[in-house]
């Protein structure tokens, strides 16, 4: 089970983040490595296979384009959460509350 979080920690919430945004990294770089072992036929052959040779192109380029645009919304995310947290932290310090860090 997961370690429960602290929303109330900025350093928590920011590490947590941080976390997710490198496994869409891991992600990202996994599937482009799949997708790049993925082949078709050579140049040449029947209509079918050039058909098919274009449809596979089209699959890992509309896989890959995802995957990195997935990857893209995950690091605007953690620098949106970065911010939003360092942010509250300083309205807690300059509120006089809680100023816990890490």
């Amino acid at each position: 089970m997961a370690d429960a979080l602290d929303i109330d920690a900025p350093d928590e919430v920011i590490s947590a983040s941080g976390r997710v945004h490198a496994a869409a990294g891991d992600a990202r770089d996994h599937v482009h490595g799949a997708l790049a072992a993925m082949t078709g036929g050579g140049a040449g052959g029947s209509l079918l296979d050039q058909e098919l040779v274009d449809k596979l192109r089209w699959i890992t380029s509309s896989f890959g384009r995802a995957v990195t645009a997935h990857a893209e919304r995950s690091e605007a995310l953690h620098d949106y959460t970065t911010q939003a947290a360092q942010d509250l932290r300083q309205t807690d310090i300059d509120g006089g509350g809680p100023t816990e860090t890490v």
